[in-house]
């Protein structure tokens, strides 16, 4: 990962660095997540195409990828303006 983490003493929050520009972790529940959302990762934004509610594992696809990647629900982040 291309940055660091640490937790910024909130409860199932960590705040992440990534090129300067800070993201939270978001504290969600897997039930939330929907196939066609948006979500944001370490790895880059893309939408969701699947979501394993009982591993807590979602596969997403980046527009310019062609080869979906698997996250685990704790590393989704919140978008900064």
């Amino acid at each position: 990962m291309a940055g660091a983490a640490s937790n910024n003493g909130m409860t199932g929050t960590s705040l992440i660095i990534i090129s300067g520009q800070a993201r939270v972790g978001v504290n969600m529940d897997i039930h939330q997540v929907r196939p066609g959302m948006i979500c944001h990762t370490p790895d880059g934004s893309g939408y969701v195409l699947e979501v394993d509610v009982k591993n807590q594992l979602i596969l997403v696809q980046r527009e310019d990828e062609t080869i979906p990647f698997q996250v685990h629900l704790s590393e989704l982040l919140e978008e900064l303006d």
